[in-house]
């Protein structure tokens, strides 16, 4: 055989038995599947993504074991994505049925089908430009927004954990992979005010918001410009003034900490344009920070460096 002859064999008679792992219940059994498929489509993509299609396809009715099957194609798809060697062209027929997972209810698939789309945004943009406008960021726009929290009852005390936190997070690392690669295709005017709902989110997300939004000032100055007031107003200002919880320990400490000064980069920037930093409600802002010792000294350091 010559050497497309023995890959093509290999690939089918390999995949068939990869397939059977996709619905196991062990994510790294899955994980390991998903690798292998990968590396079977950065080989042979225009065999294999039509069968991981196909598969796909049949797996839409939001049973559990299907729910399985879907995480692996997606997760699948990804690792493709972020290889060097993948042939593009063979993606674009078949990238908006993977889309499509979005649509669904299960977090663990929507998740990883955002994860996908990241890894096509970084590593081979043209494949999801036409469906970026269209299909995915409405999507995220949505996304940022999505709070699905429940409380988990663990008998002397209760926990309360929100599903919905990892589709923000991967929803906000998408937007930050858009605005690198493709920025042109970003609706920019409709986006900003949005992020203001990211501002007052868990630590993590806060913390992706805060370096986003340096992003934008750099590139696109006016616009933000014209939401300083609101980011100040939802929540900025208040993690700025958020107090160190007494007898917090010093991780906890170090990560409030890190919180507040970056919110205060953020504020920093936005001292390079100059409609912000002449206007009444950012000099007022900036004022009140002056005011606490502690907060000053802060502000100085970030100023210094900045």
């Amino acid at each position: 055989f010559c050497e497309n002859e023995v890959e093509t064999k290999y690939v089918d008679e390999i995949m068939p038995h990869l397939v059977t792992f996709c619905e196991n219940e062990a994510e790294g059994v899955r994980s390991m599947a998903a690798e292998c498929i990968g590396c079977f489509i950065t080989m042979k993509p225009k065999q294999v993504l039509p069968v991981l299609k196909t598969l796909g396809e049949g797996k839409m009715d939001g049973d559990e074991k299907s729910n399985l099957v879907l995480w692996t194609i997606a997760t699948s798809v990804r690792n493709a994505l972020g290889s060097k060697n993948v042939d593009v062209s063979a993606f674009s027929e078949h990238i908006s049925g993977f889309l499509e997972y979005l649509n669904l209810e299960d977090f663990a698939v929507r998740t990883a089908t955002l994860l996908m789309i990241n890894a096509a945004v970084w590593y081979q943009h043209t494949v999801i430009t036409t469906q970026l406008s269209d299909i995915v960021l409405p999507t995220l726009l949505k996304l940022l927004e999505l709070k699905v929290v429940r409380t988990i009852d663990l008998g002397p005390f209760k926990h309360k954990v929100d599903d919905a936190l990892p589709l923000r997070k991967a929803s906000i690392s998408i937007i930050d992979s858009v605005l690198t690669r493709c920025p042109s295709l970003l609706p920019v005017a409709e986006l900003l005010p949005k992020l203001s709902k990211c501002l007052t989110d868990e630590a993590d997300v806060v913390l992706s918001c805060h370096q986003l939004i340096i992003k934008f000032t750099k590139l696109y100055p006016a616009l933000v410009a014209q939401n300083v007031a609101l980011y100040l107003e939802s929540g900025l200002e208040k993690t700025i003034n958020k107090k160190i919880k007494e007898g917090a320990s010093s991780n906890d400490r170090e990560k409030a900490e890190e919180l507040i000064k970056s919110a205060m980069r953020v504020a920093a920037e936005w001292e390079s344009i100059d409609d912000v930093s002449v206007s009444v409600p950012f000099a007022a802002f900036v004022e009140r920070i002056k005011s606490k010792d502690h907060l000053a000294a802060i502000w100085g350091e970030v100023l210094k460096s900045s």
